[in-house]
């Protein structure tokens, strides 16, 4: 057969007792789907540490990423001019390609207490980041899967995601309601179409019922090794029915 059918793709799982709202000890207080107000401190506590400013209504949009092309970095920079005019306040947390955290330098500087970046990897920050962000930014170019819009779903954190690999997979695009769907997606891969991604979110963002269906819909996904593993079974039964 063509190469075609002889491909079958299984997403990753997630460790869900590592990564779990909870019961996480990283993060400054615990939530679940219908107890939310452990987020709303997450949120505030990560602003602090990260020291931004932050009103009720601006939106604070994480991103714990490699900082290489291949997750998305070039288009990120080519829309932050134009995503700062919006409000919102940025954290990144990663490492990579000096011209990228050259520019993450320049960007704490250009917008103080709205954009900030740690350079390196934080496992503590990593959660706090997952936990505290309304908005989670992973426009990869490619991603076989992906973990960490897994991990943003499970923690009511929405994310922007580029419709390609596992991400096309994972992530269920919101309606135009925002009745349905677990995140944003954007087909084409520029920065135009991330910025008009993020600008869906802030909409929905303004209207605080339907943002709360969204966040449960995505944290009460099963994330778990259960489903993949028993994919992985019935795939080999398939190749080898009598081993």
């Amino acid at each position: 057969g063509s190469i075609r059918q002889r491909l079958f793709g299984i997403l990753n799982g997630i460790d869900m007792a590592v990564w779990d709202p909870q019961q996480d000890t990283r993060i400054a207080a615990n939530f679940d789907p219908v107890h939310m107000g452990g987020k709303r401190t997450c949120r505030q506590k990560l602003a602090a540490r990260m020291r931004l400013r932050l009103k009720p209504d601006t939106v604070l949009l994480g991103m714990v990423t490699r900082m290489v092309d291949m997750k998305g970095m070039d288009i990120v920079a080519e829309a932050m001019p134009e995503l700062m005019k919006r409000n919102v306040a940025v954290a990144i947390l990663g490492s990579g390609q000096e011209k990228y955290q050259k520019l993450c330098a320049e960007w704490v500087e250009a917008w103080p207490g709205r954009f900030s970046a740690r350079i390196g990897y934080d496992a503590q920050l990593a959660h706090e980041i997952q936990a505290g962000s309304d908005i989670s930014l992973i426009p990869s170019r490619h991603e076989p899967c992906g973990l960490t819009q897994f991990y943003s779903l499970r923690y009511g954190t929405v994310p922007v995601v580029h419709a390609v690999g596992g991400l096309e997979d994972s992530v269920e695009d919101l309606s135009a309601d925002g009745a349905t769907g677990t995140g944003l997606k954007f087909k084409e891969y520029r920065a135009a179409s991330l910025l008009a991604a993020i600008d869906r979110g802030l909409e929905f963002f303004a209207k605080p019922t339907v943002w709360a269906g969204i966040q449960q819909r995505g944290m009460t996904q099963d994330f778990s090794w259960a489903k993949p593993a028993a994919d992985y079974i019935a795939h080999y039964r398939r190749i080898a029915p009598n081993a």
